[in-house]
C-alpha cells in the first residue's frame, strides 16, 4: 500500500459542457484531487451508455483551468490518432501555465469509435504510435532552444523541435490507458500512472506488480503509480447501490474482453468485441447489449465501489492495497451531485488515515 490516496472523479456530462464544468467545480469544492473529462469526438447517440454527443475535453479544461483552484485537471484518455502528439503537448503545456500547474495528460493507444466515420485515419500498430507519441510529447516539454528536440520512428519524426512555450510543471503527469502486455511494458517506461478503466483488485495487484517489474529495469519503479477509474455509488444499502449502477457497469464489462476471461466468463469473452476496437455501429451497440444482459449480477459487484459509506470505503482499501493511488470514480449521470456531495465523508477518512 502507498502512502497516500487521490481521489478522482471522470465527469461524464455529454452534450452538457456547462454542466460539465459546473460538476467539475464542486468536485474542486470537495475536495477531489482529480477532475478527468472523457475526450471522444464521435460517439453513438444511444441513451442506455453514452447518450448524448460529446463535447472537446480541452476547450472545457481550459474553463476549469480559470474556474477550479486545486483540482488537477486531466483527460480521461486523450489519443495521438486525432491530434498530433506535438499539437498535444503544445496544448497540454498551456493548460498548465493557465492551471498553474495543475494539468495531467491522459493518454491511451485510441478507439475506433470515436474516430470511425474518418476513413483516412489509419488504425495500425496503435500501440507503437502511443510508445512513440509520449517520447514527443515528453521531448518536446524538455526542449529548449540549445537543445531541440529530435526523433526518429516508425510513425512520428521530428527535426530541431523547440515548442519555446514549456509547462510549469517540468512533466505534467502522464496516466497511461490500457490493459494488455505491450500496455503495460509502455506505461512502464514512460507513464506515471497506469489507468486502467474498470479492473477488480485482484486483477489490478497483479498487472500492476507486472508493471513494476519492468519499471525496475528502466530505472523508474518510485516513479510509476497506480490510477483507477471506476463506477461507484454511495447508497442506503449495497444492493441498492448496485442496482443503481447494474446497467453501465455491465456494458462497461461486455467491452473487456480479457477481463471477462480473466473473471472466469470465457464463454461471453468469446463473443465480446473490445472497447477500443468496437466500431459501435448499430450491430455492434445491438451484440454488446445483448451479451450485458447476460451478464450475472455478481461480475458488477466485483469491478467497482457501491454500497453503503463503509462498503465503498472498504472497497476502495482493497484496491489501494492492490496498488492504487489515485481512485477515479464514475458516477451514476443522474446523481453526479448526491455523489460528490456523499465522497466528502469518504475523502475525509481517507485523509484523516493519511494524518
Amino acid at each position: 500500500m502507498s502512502e497516500r490516496l487521490e481521489f478522482g472523479m471522470q465527469v461524464i456530462r455529454y452534450g452538457d459542457p456547462k454542466g460539465a464544468i459546473r460538476d467539475a467545480i464542486l468536485c474542486d469544492e470537495a475536495g477531489f484531487d482529480h477532475v478527468s473529462m472523457p475526450d471522444h469526438l464521435f460517439h453513438p447517440l444511444d441513451e442506455r451508455f453514452l447518450g448524448k454527443p460529446a463535447w472537446d475535453a480541452y476547450v472545457v479544461l481550459s474553463a476549469l483551468a480559470v474556474k477550479t483552484k486545486k483540482v488537477n485537471l486531466a483527460t480521461g484518455v486523450s489519443d495521438p490518432l486525432r491530434r498530433h502528439p506535438a499539437t498535444i503537448a503544445h496544448m497540454v503545456a498551456t493548460l498548465d501555465i493557465i492551471s498553474d500547474g495543475r494539468a495531467r495528460l491522459g493518454m491511451g493507444a485510441g478507439e475506433r469509435f470515436t474516430f470511425n466515420p474518418l476513413l483516412d485515419i489509419r488504425f495500425e500498430k496503435p500501440a507503437t504510435l502511443l510508445r512513440e507519441s509520449l517520447i514527443v510529447i515528453k521531448g518536446l516539454w524538455k526542449a529548449t532552444k540549445d537543445k531541440p528536440f529530435n526523433f526518429e520512428g516508425r510513425f512520428l519524426k521530428v527535426k530541431n523541435g523547440v515548442l519555446g512555450l514549456r509547462p510549469k510543471q517540468k512533466y505534467p503527469p502522464i496516466l497511461v490507458g490500457g490493459y494488455g502486455p505491450r500496455l503495460l511494458k509502455i506505461t512502464a517506461e514512460l507513464g506515471d500512472y497506469w489507468l486502467p478503466w474498470i479492473e477488480p483488485p485482484e486483477t489490478y495487484e497483479r498487472k500492476f506488480k507486472e508493471i513494476k517489474k519492468w519499471a525496475r529495469r528502466y530505472g523508474r519503479e518510485k516513479e510509476v503509480k497506480g490510477a483507477l477509474m471506476t463506477f461507484s455509488y454511495i447508497a442506503g444499502s449495497l444492493e441498492e447501490a448496485l442496482e443503481t449502477i447494474a446497467g453501465r457497469a455491465k456494458v462497461g464489462v461486455a467491452l473487456r474482453k480479457r477481463l471477462l476471461e480473466e473473471l472466469g466468463y470465457k464463454d461471453y469473452a468469446q463473443e465480446v468485441t473490445d472497447l477500443w476496437n468496437n466500431p459501435f455501429d448499430s450491430e455492434a451497440i445491438k451484440k454488446l447489449y445483448k451479451i450485458a444482459d447476460l451478464l450475472p449480477d455478481e461480475v458488477v459487484e466485483r469491478v467497482v465501489a457501491a454500497g453503503t459509506v463503509d462498503d465503498v470505503i472498504d472497497r476502495i482499501e482493497d484496491y489501494h492495497r492492490a496498488g492504487v493511488d489515485l481512485f477515479i470514480i464514475i458516477p451514476p449521470p443522474n446523481r453526479v451531485e448526491e455523489t460528490i456531495e456523499r465522497y466528502r465523508e469518504i475523502i475525509s477518512y481517507f485523509k484523516e488515515e493519511d494524518g
